[in-house]
């Protein structure tokens, strides 16, 4: 087993979530997000997030991320590193102060679903479609299936009858 310390990584808090990509380089969500390709620590930033909560891999190699009121994706840029592509300024008014992002799910290439504390958005391609507001009457509960990358959603009310 091999261990990496902080000053290894470059990280400065611990890892919220990894996916790996098909090359085998794997991505850590810390502060930051961190790439290990075998040999060397990649760090890759994610303004203006302090932390990095969610990753999840699409088909086409696109890194969907979640983290504290940021949201958006990774894809490769110049010189082999990944370029960051935020999604906050395309969110409904009024729906920009999204706090902890704590889960996104692939969906496709172009496509993935953001689950927030108060909040469930999913972005399909061009516009984002608001799923649940826990304010209103729905309790959103997101699991995964990982193997098809099918995400489903189970509504429940807050107020039974």
């Amino acid at each position: 087993m091999r261990v990496f310390t902080a000053r290894d990584t470059g990280v400065k808090t611990m890892a919220w979530s990894a996916v790996q990509d098909r090359t085998g380089t794997m991505h850590f969500g810390c502060d930051t997000v961190v790439s290990f390709d075998g040999d060397r620590w990649r760090s890759e930033r994610m303004d203006p997030t302090y932390s990095v909560r969610g990753m999840d891999i699409g088909p086409n190699g696109r890194i969907w991320v979640a983290g504290v009121n940021q949201i958006g994706w990774f894809e490769p840029g110049a010189q082999g590193r990944l370029e960051y592509h935020s999604l906050m300024p395309r969110l409904p008014e009024g729906a920009a102060d999204l706090g902890d992002v704590w889960r996104v799910y692939a969906e496709g290439d172009d496509s993935a679903v953001f689950v927030a504390r108060e909040r469930v958005f999913r972005w399909a391609g061009n516009r984002f479609k608001l799923m649940c507001q826990f304010h209103t009457s729905c309790l959103p509960v997101a699991s995964a299936h990982w193997a098809s990358r099918v995400v489903s959603f189970a509504f429940a009310s807050k107020n039974p009858a």
